[in-house]
């Protein structure tokens, strides 16, 4: 880099638009306002996608067929290294970044990214949307065990996503973290408001797919808990992609007051916004405790800027829970329990005033994770680590 160029950044990260994965929609809205030099290389993964969810600068794709046998084989992507390695090895040596930012999930596409970076004595970042080795089982769970220590102790940065992943890590590794909060594009905060709703159905809605991992046991108490409650109640549910209520009744959830909804992303913003109560949980047994309590749900970026109430059902040692009760943008339930839930629904459900209140705290925690502000954070960090390589 010369001295009065802008370093350039060279984002590699398997999900990246158009997929329509967690991922790459965080992603996304980090770079959408990042103002610096840059260039991606995205991956391929078996998901929803969406050609209108452009990418946010020039980017190189490893596409992999999108059919069956290329989905069953992608359930063996470790024995695909050596060729993420190479192809990443020759794509970088062309692109010459100043930084890279490798995206954690999809292991092998970030080993290599790192090894690359190494080998090409470039400062790598790395970018923790989830918790790896705790999440991983196996093949995976032994590929893990040998590389996290390896990246996260090597890296020029480790960036997190809320505090107490940041705790996690300085636990485990002894490491300084960085932290960028999940980020709402800046477009999405004009003009934020408490949203008047009048139904004579009281709905519940729950965005995003059932995980036996993050919220399965929590979202069939959820289905039991609505039934407690008058016939006006329902549960209505937003997933990404379809499920069956028969496959939810042989998983033991009570589907009579449950209604799926399969719509597409602006769709499903514009109905929320008319939903009496919006509810985002996490499971308390038979999951990834690790995971449970550093996560934060890209869901709730949607949630906050609907004008609407939410209702935190997560364990109390949670980073939903914890930030909720301390930031006052969500009312939190940590019980175990269908009755006190359907009471604390009934509560919220009927109570204006403190869904007024809750609203506007959701607001200002919108605002916070403004889409720019966070880009503007990587963007000095990218500055300040080029530094002495600008001159």
């Amino acid at each position: 880099m010369t001295k009065n160029s802008q370093p350039k950044l060279l984002i590699i990260s398997n999900s990246f638009p158009p997929l329509l994965d967690a991922s790459a929609v965080l992603v996304n809205n980090i770079f959408s306002k990042y103002r610096g030099n840059m260039f991606a290389i995205g991956g391929t993964t078996f998901t929803k996608f969406d050609h209108s969810f452009k990418p946010p600068c020039e980017t190189k794709y490893i596409r992999f067929p999108r059919n069956y046998f290329f989905s069953i084989l992608s359930n063996f992507h470790l024995y695909f290294f050596w060729f993420y390695y190479w192809y990443l090895f020759f794509l970088v040596k062309k692109i010459k970044p100043d930084i890279i930012f490798g995206n954690y999930p999809h292991e092998v596409m970030f080993v290599a990214s790192y090894k690359v970076a190494r080998k090409l004595n470039i400062p790598f970042y790395a970018y923790m949307h989830d918790l790896w080795e705790e999440n991983t089982e196996n093949d995976r769970a032994k590929f893990a065990t040998k590389w996290e220590g390896e990246i996260l102790k090597h890296s020029k940065r480790v960036i997190c996503c809320t505090s107490k992943q940041q705790e996690h890590y300085k636990l485990k590794y002894g490491i300084e973290t960085d932290l960028l909060l999940h980020p709402i594009p800046d477009e999405d905060l004009v003009g934020l408001k408490y949203n008047i709703v009048n139904s004579s159905i009281v709905e519940v809605a729950f965005v995003g797919s059932d995980s036996s991992a993050m919220n399965r046991d929590a979202l069939k108490t959820i289905s039991r808990a609505i039934t407690y409650l008058p016939d006006q109640y329902k549960l209505t549910w937003y997933p990404i992609n379809d499920i069956p209520l028969d496959n939810l009744n042989k998983m033991g959830f009570d589907t009579s007051k449950i209604e799926i909804k399969l719509v597409s992303t602006q769709e499903m913003r514009s109905c929320i916004k008319k939903s009496t109560i919006l509810i985002a949980p996490l499971s308390f047994k038979n999951c990834s405790l690790s995971e449970v309590k550093t996560v934060f749900s890209n869901k709730l970026l949607t949630y906050f800027i609907t004008g609407r109430p939410i209702l935190v059902y997560s364990p109390e040692n949670s980073f939903h829970s914890i930030s909720a009760k301390k930031d006052g943008w969500g009312m939190v339930v940590s019980e175990e329990d269908e009755i006190n839930l359907a009471n604390q629904i009934k509560f919220l459900s009927e109570n204006e005033t403190i869904q007024k209140e809750v609203v506007q705290m959701a607001i200002e925690e919108a605002q916070k994770r403004s889409a720019s502000s966070q880009a503007k954070n990587l963007y000095e960090w990218v500055i300040a680590d080029t530094m002495d390589k600008s001159f």
